[in-house]
């Protein structure tokens, strides 16, 4: 009868919601080392086919909120995916209001846990990206112990790797399985939040190593007693980072950005430039 039929249909509407409600729960445990620590890291590309399929089926829960209200489930972006079994199913036992306020309470958890991934994918992104910058201590080192003294001419080969992680994702979301389900607003707002805390990190490692030598060389000179004139190891490696950020800037623009929107860059290049008689040839 209609009242069995109404709880029938209660007890699948609240297993559904139970479990994307799971699903959130699930995404947000995995990716949170606090709440449960994994044995090994989640790869990016592990986070980008999870992603992938996320998305996938926050679209169809999607289309059963407009077949709800149209009786007519909306073309699908995702050519050669089938629904699901318990979506189909789930068209069967269409009870107007009731479902309607399922799907919608499964497609904001479904949107919950597809931002969660997207948030952890640009982490991971950044981790990646600034783990390049290791190099930035490691050049310093080298001149400082170098014998051939003489301006840097060329970008030091790191920063040709700085940015390869993100080129790598851009390319993975960028497949036809992906892209559908991400805006163009949500890539670059990423692409800016990547290059925006690299950035930084960046700024901060130089800034570190110019501090440490000029701190040394101030000590040394007060301890000789002669002052030989020689190239000094601070003047190599700032004529070396002006035109390692040359080359980052270039880089930067090659996702369609300016290095002109953080302000503390400029700032940065032109107190080390202003140190320089002449600096490094940067054409």
């Amino acid at each position: 009868d209609d009242v069995l039929l109404t709880q029938v249909h209660s007890l699948c509407a609240q297993e559904c919601v139970g479990l994307f409600q799971k699903l959130l729960a699930f995404f947000q445990s995995i990716l949170d080392p606090t709440i449960a620590p994994l044995p090994e890291p989640l790869t990016l590309e592990v986070i980008v086919a999870a992603f992938r399929d996320l998305s996938w089926l926050s679209h169809t829960i999607f289309s059963q909120c407009k077949q709800t209200e149209s009786g007519v489930l909306p073309a699908s972006p995702y050519k050669g995916r089938v629904l699901p079994a318990w979506v189909v199913g789930s068209q069967r036992l269409n009870h107007g209001h009731l479902w309607r306020d399922v799907w919608t309470k499964c497609a904001k958890l479904c949107s919950d846990a597809r931002q969660v991934l997207w948030k952890h994918m640009i982490e991971l992104v950044i981790a990646q990206s600034t783990a390049s910058l290791a190099a930035v201590r490691g050049m310093t080192a080298a001149l400082r112990v170098s014998t051939n003294k003489t301006i840097p001419s060329r970008p030091s080969v790191y920063v040709a790797s700085i940015f390869v992680p993100l080129t790598s994702w851009l390319k993975q979301i960028k497949s036809d399985e992906v892209a559908v389900s991400v805006a163009s607003e949500e890539t670059v707002e990423a692409i800016a939040a990547v290059v925006r805390h690299v950035s930084e990190h960046y700024m901060g490692l130089m800034k570190q190593q110019i501090k440490s030598l000029l701190d040394s060389e101030n000590a040394m000179e007060k301890l000789r007693k002669s002052h030989k004139q020689e190239l000094k190891t601070s003047v190599l490696v700032e004529s070396q980072f002006l035109l390692d950020m040359k080359a980052y800037e270039k880089a930067v623009e090659g996702f369609g950005f300016t290095m002109l929107g953080i302000s503390e860059w400029g700032e940065f290049y032109q107190s080390v430039l202003s140190r320089h008689d002449s600096g490094p040839d940067l054409s």
